[in-house]
């Protein structure tokens, strides 16, 4: 299963994008903005979980992130 999302706000340097799911990480632009900076880290560790990667990548503009998850497979 693939998930992607893409928004349209300022996007993100690649240095960023390398430390985004950091616990408590805030991009400068980011820091007059509420938040803690643990948003991208919990979804990281929710989707290792189920063994599932998360990336992201530089939009035109924004930010697009994608999760993919194995499903399960059936038995018969």
């Amino acid at each position: 299963m693939r998930l992607t999302i893409q928004d349209e706000g300022p996007g993100m340097s690649q240095e960023d994008m390398e430390r985004a799911t950091e616990r408590f990480f805030r991009a400068e632009h980011a820091r007059h903005t509420p938040g803690s900076g643990l948003g991208l880290s919990l979804v990281q560790a929710i989707v290792q979980l189920h063994g599932g990667t998360l990336s992201l990548k530089a939009g035109n503009p924004g930010l697009v992130v994608t999760i993919e998850n194995p499903l399960p497979l059936k038995s018969e």
